[in-house]
């Protein structure tokens, strides 16, 4: 399973894993220079292993690392971006306070793609290509302009776009973003978000019910926004109907 280099200290263990990916699983509550030794100890490992792929996994650190955003954002982050790393993963903490900190440091860099777990697995799967995102998966993780936004699915209520930009409607706000809709789409679990049209997107435990115009065309409605009316396409309202039992 480990190849290559292994530390482990404490505070940090941190392999290549044969897979192709850089992993780093901070412990503990942390101090910056516990954060400034460990980040060395991992860019050495991406150097020497010339991986462009990591997993940064917080499930067992606590506590804030705010403390440490400004050299990360400065120092760290440019020197690992130049080793290679294009694609990062991270597993999310319980702690309130260390995911706080993580969101605020997903907003510092966009040279790279990131997203947000709650597994190890899940986190593999987006990182290498495979299916994702399962069940176990809470968040979606997209940049909009300088920042990246973090998401949770369940506040979702469906996402539209035209001419390739997109916009996802989720508790009261709108979020504009370059990433296609097919792009997004990867990112969602596939049996809570369902494709109606071409230009929509829906989140199935949100739809209150589908009505049928004149004409023959469908509309449904969503249980939060309740005035708005979201078309369906002719090829997907057999689908629709299966998955409701309609």
């Amino acid at each position: 399973m480990v190849n290559k280099e292994y530390f482990s200290e404490t505070y940090l263990n941190a392999y290549y894993n044969e897979r192709g990916y850089v992993y780093a699983g901070w412990l503990g509550y942390l101090t910056i220079e516990q954060i400034k030794s460990g980040c060395e100890l991992v860019l050495s490992i991406v150097q020497s292993s010339r991986s462009s792929l990591m997993i940064v996994d917080h499930r067992l650190m606590s506590g804030t690392w705010s403390q440490s955003l400004k050299w990360l954002d400065t120092n760290f982050m440019p020197r690992l971006i130049e080793a290679g790393i294009k694609k990062i993963g991270f597993i999310h903490s319980k702690d309130p306070a260390t995911q706080y900190s993580l969101n605020r440091f997903l907003e510092l860099n966009d040279k790279y793609q990131a997203q947000v777990f709650s597994n190890q697995k899940t986190a593999e799967s987006w990182l290498l290509g495979f299916n994702h995102p399962s069940l176990n998966s809470s968040t979606l993780t997209l940049k909009s302009g300088e920042r990246h936004h973090i998401i949770p699915f369940e506040e979702i209520d469906y996402i539209t776009s035209n001419e390739g930009v997109s916009q996802i409607h989720f508790d009261g706000e709108l979020l504009t973003t370059n990433y296609t809709l097919s792009e997004i789409v990867d990112l969602l679990p596939r049996d809570q978000f369902i494709k109606i049209h071409r230009s929509f997107v829906v989140n199935s435990k949100e739809i209150s019910n589908i009505h049928l115009q004149s004409g023959g065309k469908y509309t449904l409605y969503l249980k939060r926004i309740p005035r708005i009316a979201i078309p369906i396409s002719r090829s997907n309202i057999h689908s629709l109907k299966e998955k409701f039992g309609i």
